[in-house]
């Protein structure tokens, strides 16, 4: 599993110590050196379309125009905050907007599963992996309090199906890097982003160290030092 940290703007150089890392949409269309810095960058990147961030995602087309100006591999696509139903529907206009485009095959596309319980969950999951333009499912931090096994609890939806054979990418980390080690088949995820170790740096706490749900860090306005960022990895 590749962990893709998250750095605050005054960090994104940081970036190219890794070899996947993920942009945020809203932060390319506000700050041109960030562009910049993602299009020099040599290794994967991932455009996220900042709906965390944002409480909704950014216009195909805005996350369209910054997958252009950072030469990004991959785009997560519009979705709708715990609803399956409107989230397949806006992936399913988002792809035919792409075709006619003739963009469709440009990047790879990562889908978000979204639902309120389990059930619209593992419906949304479905309809996502029936997509064969989908290459990517992403799977929310936030489903960590729609089961009580947390997230690892939805595991189920990608390893038990013989028929699921996207990549899977967790998106974030609710509390700690301890739920990656909850994972019975970790080798079935592609990948997992978070701005959780420049959180704990700048905190001055450990790498397994706990934080609440609702707790994040300012990514327009932190700085986190060389030496703090060292602290997190002696921690270990």
């Amino acid at each position: 599993m590749q962990i893709v940290n998250i750095y605050p703007l005054l960090n994104t150089e940081r970036i190219y110590t890794q070899e996947m890392s993920m942009a945020l949409a809203h932060l390319a269309l506000k700050y041109p050196a960030y562009t910049k810095c993602f299009r020099k960058y040599r290794g994967y990147k991932i455009l996220d379309n900042s709906i965390v961030e944002l409480g909704d995602s950014v216009s195909l087309e805005d996350l369209l125009n910054v997958a252009h100006a950072i030469d990004a591999d991959e785009i997560i696509l519009p979705d709708v905050f715990d609803n399956g139903e409107e989230t397949v529907k806006l992936v399913k206009h988002s792809i035919r907007c792409l075709k006619e485009n003739g963009l469709l095959n440009t990047y790879k596309l990562m889908a978000v599963c979204q639902g309120k319980n389990i059930k619209e969950i593992e419906k949304c999951f479905e309809e996502l992996n029936k997509i064969p333009e989908i290459d990517v499912i992403g799977i929310p931090k936030r489903f960590a309090t729609k089961h009580e096994l947390g997230r690892p609890g939805f595991e189920f939806l990608w390893v038990n199906s013989q028929s699921c054979s996207k990549d899977i990418h967790l998106l974030g980390l609710a509390n700690c890097f301890n739920e990656l080690l909850e994972y019975k088949f970790p080798e079935r995820i592609r990948s997992c982003d978070t701005c959780l170790m420049s959180m704990l740096a700048l905190e001055g706490k450990h790498f397994y160290a706990r934080r609440k749900f609702s707790e994040t860090i300012n990514l327009e306005k932190s700085f986190v030092t060389l030496e703090e960022f060292e602290n997190v990895d002696e921690s270990r």
